[in-house]
């Protein structure tokens, strides 16, 4: 018995256990879990077209549920405005919706326009069932920008300068890991080397380099060498870590090589882009384990003055881009062809005198095409074009808000140079302006959104 009275007095107290466990665990859930009510008259998509505003077309409204909320999570232009517009409202069956913009009641219907001029007075969307009482308020917040995200703040660097080109023949500048070399050819021949880190941007390091190469037309670099063509067809290559420069062996004797277009860094093969002529006529070509591989026709429409070649790199696929005097744009992956990429109606860059230059801003994944000002014209000025989708499709930027507003910088034009610095940043320098005078400065861009961050 003494037995049995135990049993018993453990089972009772097991349920009660049993029982208080269930109670805390359905009293947690209910605090957890706020459910919206699906009964409810409900907004389940929203878009708002006009024709005055293209972005909106494309512009995700979010729902929240909870809270009566519809937000655009990526901002408008600062700039944005508004008037009459047509709203696609997808809801529950047998509901009606009014708009209201402050306390007016704009509309109530399926008119087909609806007047938002004044939405930053705040805007409630009302839905209401026909059939019932039920009803449910919305707020549609439109998030734009405080400023344009074109937005660049510019300043000219304190106490550094880059060295005197105004007697030169060639100026170039070529980004090489975290190194910046600026090379010049002086009147008697002579290559000079500049070298400074990203960070410092110090050119007082002078690598002179006595040489017979000639007269030099184009550069291009790699991770490890600067390869220089000069006006004869020579092939040269200066040797970084070695601090040399000597001249690269071409054994094929029947073929000139006309200029450089490039050199792509790939894992497997890595080549020189260039583009040569045999019997009288032009092909395009790499030079990789010394020796030149022949490739197609060059076309007639293939740009063959002041050409601009940058490499890129996308889902581990690196090639080259290019584009010259021409409104078009070029790219390869072997060095054996190029193809055009195909143009968008007013969205292409335009064609000419001067030569372009390309930054690729990594970290937005943007790729700008900065055009000097022809300085023999009065009213010419600098501009600049960005592209989201690695040169297809080109805007034009504002220049007061992309680049540095001084009148005398924004004349520069023949000897203009620029990279990308590192994380945000934009360096420019260079460039004869219009009353013939050679700067020395430097200027760093910083877009306003991440200078407002620090």
């Amino acid at each position: 018995m003494i037995f049995q009275g135990s049993i018993h007095k453990w089972f009772k107290l097991f349920l009660c256990l049993v029982f208080v466990f269930c109670t805390l665990a359905c009293g947690r859930v209910d605090v957890k879990e706020q459910k919206v009510d699906m009964t409810s008259v409900l907004i389940t998509h929203f878009q708002i077209l006009d024709n005055d505003n293209p972005i909106l077309k494309n512009t995700f409204w979010s729902i929240d549920q909870k809270r009566g909320l519809i937000y655009n999570a990526k901002e408008l232009p600062v700039n944005f405005k508004m008037d009459s517009v047509k709203v696609d409202v997808t809801r529950s069956p047998n509901a009606d919706i009014s708009f209201y913009v402050g306390d007016a009641l704009i509309r109530v219907g399926e008119n087909d326009s609806l007047s938002l001029k004044n939405w930053k007075n705040g805007i409630k969307i009302q839905v209401k069932d026909t059939k019932s009482s039920k009803q449910k308020d919305y707020h549609l917040n439109i998030n734009q920008y405080s400023y344009d995200p074109q937005s660049y703040i510019w300043t000219k660097l304190k106490g550094k300068t880059i060295p005197s080109y105004e007697t030169s023949k060639g100026f170039w500048t070529k980004v090489v890991g975290d190194n910046v070399y600026l090379i010049l050819q002086e009147q008697s021949g002579d290559l000079v080397f500049y070298k400074t880190s990203k960070k410092d941007l110090d050119f007082s390091h002078r690598i002179v380099l006595p040489t017979e190469a000639g007269e030099i037309k184009n550069i291009t670099a790699s991770e490890k060498a600067i390869f220089l063509l000069n006006k004869n067809g020579d092939l040269f290559s200066y040797l970084i870590e070695e601090n040399k420069l000597e001249k690269m062996v071409v054994k094929e004797s029947d073929i000139l090589l006309m200029d450089i277009l490039g050199f792509c860094g790939q894992e497997k093969k890595s080549f020189l882009s260039l583009l040569v002529k045999q019997n009288d006529r032009f092909y395009f070509a790499r030079y990789m384990n010394n020796n030149i591989e022949i490739g197609e026709n060059v076309s007639s429409d293939f740009p063959r003055k002041n050409l601009e070649t940058i490499l890129l790199e996308k889902a581990n696929s690196k090639f080259l881009i290019l584009t010259g005097e021409k409104a078009s744009i070029w790219t390869t992956t072997t060095g054996l062809d190029w193809l055009i990429l195909p143009k968008k109606e007013k969205k292409e860059l335009p064609s000419t005198i001067g030569k372009k230059i390309f930054i690729n801003n990594t970290t937005e994944d943007i790729l700008y095409c900065l055009i000097p000002a022809n300085d023999v014209q009065e009213k010419s000025e600098m501009a600049i074009y960005f592209s989201k989708d690695n040169g297809v499709s080109w805007d034009l930027g504002i220049t007061s808000l992309c680049l540095p507003q001084d009148k005398e910088f924004l004349s520069r034009g023949k000897g203009l140079q620029g990279f990308f610095l590192e994380k945000h940043s934009i360096i420019l320098f260079g460039g004869k302006t219009r009353l013939g005078n050679f700067p020395r400065d430097i200027w760093e861009g910083i877009p306003q959104l991440y200078k407002e961050n620090n």
